[in-house]
């Protein structure tokens, strides 16, 4: 990769090098994760949450009696699948019985995504172990809003200081649970909005695939982003004006998802990253992670042209691993830190904005290095995205990486070529893991 157009002194070069080294490691990172959880399920998230929701159905067995509520019953038929889920999941799993547990939790109503999203609007400023132990609260409000409509959620579960619910007696206490004048989280807000507005939708895939199967804007450059605004309305937008598919791209341009387009054709740096950490996160799950993708898909009707991206990268990744450009990192306090322990002073000097948030940071000097330092193979395939392997490559580790990025990143190159295929992505992590464990 030859410098093109860059000027500073040699020094300045060479730290932007080691960044961009940096950048191909953790997109190794990345891809690698999604790929081994397929070969060993058990690692991963979706493993993680299915085991949190039937540990707590299996203790729920032993106290639904002492719940008098409404429903309950009709609640434990609609999710028998638990039960069998509970009987099958093991740490031996394979991809496809995983697939099929999901499948038969999801029961292709979107429940599952649906619950995940409730769950993110409350990971922010809580340990992170705290918010996903309870899941299955999420689980079962979001089987209840399928089943029984948005009234029955916000009666059943949505209480004056906490979530609460009355199947698994798993309660939610957060601190900015309730609106504060001190404070502009709103999360009890956040969570009615978002009931309310799936209330003739009953979960975010129907309402996802409502809003953008109409919409005659979609294309293969665009559907991410899009996405990202039709969910930032579902929960986030305050002024609560009607949003109807013919309105989506439009809503999208004005609340400023759409500026990265516009400013990768322009080739400037100056550039709004909307939505914030718990939107983006969400949204690299269930295009990322490979058992919630496959709920999305099985979520969207055959005709939307979303489920047709989604199913190419399903089954090329490489191919379609451009798609991945629209997605933003997260921003979380561990990316932060990385963003500044890599940030070259020069970078700082030549880039507006780069102190602020990750997320912004990230996507500016993204723009900034394919103008002035990537040739396009290299632009095609580090995205900002990829940064997220900084939540878990952390302190010594990432130090670490750091240092020797240059020298590991030379030697995958020669045993791996230009890292573009399962084998060789795989190959390349294994190459990376035994070099740091020298």
């Amino acid at each position: 990769m030859e410098v093109i157009g860059l000027k500073g002194s040699a020094l300045s070069r060479n730290s932007i090098r080691t960044l961009v080294d940096v950048w191909h490691l953790m997109r190794i990172h990345q891809l690698a994760s999604a790929f081994i959880q397929e070969q060993h399920p058990q690692v991963g998230f979706a493993f993680d949450l299915t085991m949190k929701l039937c540990y707590s159905y299996f203790l729920s067995k032993y106290t639904a009696l002492c719940h008098q509520v409404t429903g309950i019953n009709s609640f434990f038929r609609a999710n028998k699948n638990i039960g069998n889920a509970v009987s099958r999941l093991c740490f031996k799993i394979s991809g496809d019985q995983l697939n099929r547990i999901l499948n038969n939790l999801d029961q292709g109503k979107g429940i599952m995504l649906t619950a995940h999203w409730f769950t993110y609007i409350f990971d922010l400023q809580e340990r992170v172990e705290y918010v996903w132990h309870r899941f299955p609260i999420f689980f079962s409000m979001a089987t209840q809003l399928f089943e029984a409509g948005a009234n029955a959620v916000k009666n059943l579960f949505v209480k004056e200081k906490t979530v609460e619910d009355p199947l698994t007696g798993l309660v939610l206490k957060h601190r900015f649970y309730r609106e504060s004048p001190k404070s502009k989280l709103k999360l009890k807000s956040n969570l009615e909005r978002t009931i309310e507005n799936l209330r003739d939708h009953k979960s975010i895939t129907h309402y996802i695939d409502f809003m953008l199967s109409e919409c005659n804007e979609v294309d293969e450059k665009n559907w991410i982003r899009l996405i990202a605004a039709a969910l930032y309305w579902l929960t986030y937008d305050r002024d609560q004006k009607a949003l109807t598919p013919n309105k989506v791209y439009n809503y999208a341009k004005t609340q400023r998802f759409l500026d990265v387009l516009q400013a990768e054709e322009k080739r400037t740096i100056n550039v709004s990253v909307p939505g914030g950490k718990r939107l983006w996160a969400a949204l690299r799950d269930y295009i990322m992670d490979p058992y919630l993708r496959k709920l999305f898909i099985n979520g969207l009707s055959t005709d939307n042209i979303v489920r047709y991206y989604l199913k190419n990268f399903d089954s090329d990744l490489f191919t379609y691993e451009k798609y991945l450009s629209q997605l933003e990192l997260p921003g979380d306090i561990w990316n932060n830190r990385f963003k500044e322990r890599i940030l070259v002073n020069s970078l700082k000097e030549r880039i507006k904005g780069i102190k602020s948030n990750s997320r912004i940071g990230a996507r500016k000097i993204y723009l900034y290095l394919a103008r002035e330092y990537m040739d396009e193979k290299v632009r095609d395939i580090l995205f900002p995205v990829y940064l997220d392997a900084s939540f878990f490559i952390r302190n010594e580790s990432l130090d670490k990486l750091i240092e020797n990025a240059s020298q590991i990143k030379t030697a995958i190159t020669t045993e791996c070529g230009e890292v573009r295929s399962k084998k060789e992505i795989l190959k390349a992590f294994s190459i990376m893991r035994h070099m740091l464990m020298k």
